[in-house]
């Protein structure tokens, strides 16, 4: 069964009278496990001053990081968490998050981190600090890019102005009552089913395994829905080093025999493929 995670949302506010909080991190916990991620941090656990140089005294904040880290790590509860909250600084109960299948907790934090601290994240630093959409995890840098877009929505929600809004892990059926979730999925005349791989990581063999049952999901909708009306596109992130390996090479031909592979790392793929989403969305 799939285990719940319980997520807090770390927050900062200038002037506390204002009211005018702004989100900067996110601590989960799936069951005794926690994990964290927070605005500037880097492999290591620094923090970047570059990043949070907006705020009125950055070091006061790394101060809260490494805290909040330390009391999560103890193992303290959620709450005893939010009792912590004192000045600029603080915690609010973000919510529960049910559906999130054999996905590892740090991945869980990653999307909520896209989706509550990304935007504000994206803003706060000029483009010359030298942080391309390449460089954040796959998954999460297309849904920044589909919600700065305004064209993400969750499940069947309605969006204003938009006719046939790209949607983040929505339920398809397939044949013989076989259920799918596609990383993120639009329908307009056909069905587009868009899966992600990011080949950079050090899973690659769990990755040519999920390619596998990709390219079958594909072709199951395929023979369901009539092979012109499924678009099938596998979106790539990979590097030289990972493009001769047996098990990227043969995820790569799994993909290509069923729909269209997009390298993430080049920019006129990527930007064909988010302008697509645009058009499809706007019908």
């Amino acid at each position: 069964m799939t285990e719940r995670v319980q997520y807090l949302i770390a927050q900062y506010e200038a002037d506390p009278l204002r009211k005018e909080p702004r989100n900067v991190g996110i601590i989960a916990r799936m069951g005794e496990r926690t994990a964290a991620r927070f605005m500037g941090e880097k492999e290591g656990g620094t923090i970047d001053g570059r990043e949070i140089r907006w705020m009125n005294f950055p070091d006061v904040y790394r101060q809260w990081v490494f805290f909040w880290r330390d009391a999560a790590r103890l193992g303290g509860t959620l709450d005893k968490l939010i009792e912590s909250n004192q000045g600029n600084y603080g915690l609010i109960r973000g919510g529960k998050v049910f559906d999130t299948g054999n996905d590892p907790l740090e991945e869980v934090v990653d999307f909520l981190y896209a989706r509550f601290v990304g935007g504000g994240f994206k803003e706060a630093i000029s483009p010359s600090e030298d942080i391309t959409v390449t460089s954040r995890k796959l998954a999460n840098a297309i849904e920044i890019e589909l919600m700065d877009m305004n064209i993400l929505v969750e499940d069947d929600q309605a969006k204003e102005g938009v006719k046939y809004p790209v949607r983040r892990k929505h339920v398809i059926k397939g044949r013989n009552d076989v259920t799918y979730k596609p990383a993120f999925s639009q329908e307009n005349g056909a069905l587009y089913l868009i899966e992600t791989f990011d080949f950079t990581s050090s899973q690659a063999k769990r990755l040519h395994d999920h390619a596998g049952l990709t390219a079958y999901m594909y072709n199951d909708l395929g023979k369901l829905k009539g092979r012109d009306k499924v678009k099938a596109i596998s979106v790539l992130k990979t590097d030289p080093e990972a493009e001769e390996t047996e098990n990227v090479a043969n995820s790569r031909k799994m993909l290509e025999n069923e729909g269209e592979v997009v390298d993430w790392n080049n920019e006129a793929e990527r930007e064909a493929f988010l302008e697509e989403r645009r058009e499809v969305a706007i019908g």
